[in-house]
């Protein structure tokens, strides 16, 4: 398995452990530094596990992923790139 695999492979346990721990929302702000996160919360937004929030602006899609989290008392995953936020 090469690298990239891998670094799927953890992602996708990552986020397999938030789910677990309640997690229902995610925001994702998509950058070429953070695919494999981008790929594992694709495929369980595809697979009926939690809804994903595509939103282009870092700071934008922080103050999403806070809203839900205070809206549903819940966690809620952001993943970003560092950007200009």
């Amino acid at each position: 398995m090469g690298e990239g695999a891998r670094n799927v492979e953890l992602a996708r346990a990552v986020v397999g452990q938030a789910l677990e721990k309640g997690a229902a929302h995610a925001v994702l702000s998509p950058g070429s530094r953070n695919t494999p996160v981008v790929l594992a919360l694709h495929d369980a937004a595809a697979a009926g596990r939690l809804k994903l929030h595509v939103v282009l602006d870092e700071r934008a899609a922080g103050f999403l992923a806070l809203g839900l989290c205070r809206a549903s008392g819940a966690p809620v995953l952001l993943s970003c790139t560092s950007g200009s936020a």
